[in-house]
């Protein structure tokens, strides 16, 4: 395994040990999907790895589950988008600047649906320390010049 696919796995399970979930899917009698929770089982997972969540009328999960899932998802693809070069440095910078990237996102959506105050301020602590260490990792790429 190389050094970026070790730093994107590690990552990549760092992510999924959040969510403490595998896919979890039946289908109704007319063939539809469900969820466990929407079953009326124990919530599971998600294709992601993420906790099911119950389902709002008509289906849909609720605006900030789907504003999450998509900032894991668009962190996920970047993650994995970014070709291994064989270079340690290189290739955790890499997938760090997406995965902070994807940071800043979530901590987007919690200011947007959030209601506690405390992770409302913590969501604004992690955009304020991942922007400064993307700026540091844009910094090194420039000093040593790798192209983002």
């Amino acid at each position: 395994m190389t050094a970026r696919a070790g730093v994107v796995a590690a990552l990549l399970l760092a992510g999924l040990a959040w969510g403490q979930g595998a896919a979890a899917q039946d289908t109704t009698q007319d063939g539809a999907a469900q969820d466990g929770a929407a079953r009326g089982g124990a919530a599971q997972g998600d294709a992601t790895g993420h906790m099911a969540v119950p389902a709002a009328p008509g289906g849909a999960a609720p605006p900030s589950t789907q504003a999450y899932r998509q900032a894991m998802r668009s962190m996920n693809t970047a993650m994995m988008a970014s070709p291994a070069t064989g270079d340690a440095d290189r290739d955790f910078v890499s997938g760090m600047l997406a995965h902070h990237e994807g940071a800043i996102e979530m901590a987007r959506v919690e200011l947007r649906y959030g209601r506690d105050a405390s992770m409302r301020r913590l969501a604004q602590e992690i955009i304020v320390a991942q922007t400064r260490e993307i700026a540091r990792m844009r910094d090194w790429q420039a000093r040593h010049g790798v192209r983002p």
